[in-house]
């Protein structure tokens, strides 16, 4: 997880966004210029975006009221029929070990 933060931090800094952009876009087959726009509307979260995703609140940016949202979604059109115990399956300990 302390990579990713680093790989974030690379991706989005603009003295190596360009190497970024040529690196990302040779990866998927598409050039810099396209994949300058996908990568203008993608928000890579941060470490520090993933803890505050975690906590358990109302607030739509919490993960779990994402996927509860998301949950009552696939019960209410089919796609199961029983809602899914969110609380049961997220779990923050990988995070919650790292320090600040």
């Amino acid at each position: 997880m302390r990579i990713w933060e680093r790989v974030v931090h690379y991706i989005n800094d603009p003295a190596t966004q360009d190497d970024t952009l040529r690196i990302m876009s040779a990866r998927v087959g598409v050039d810099v210029a396209t994949y300058r726009k996908l990568l203008d509307g993608t928000w890579l979260m941060t470490l520090a975006d993933n803890r505050r995703s975690f906590v358990d609140s109302h607030n739509i940016m919490s993960l779990y009221e994402s996927t509860r949202l998301a949950d009552a979604s696939n019960v209410r059109e089919g796609v199961y029929k029983t809602a899914q115990p969110v609380s049961k399956y997220l779990d923050s300990g990988l995070l919650s070990a790292l320090e600040e």
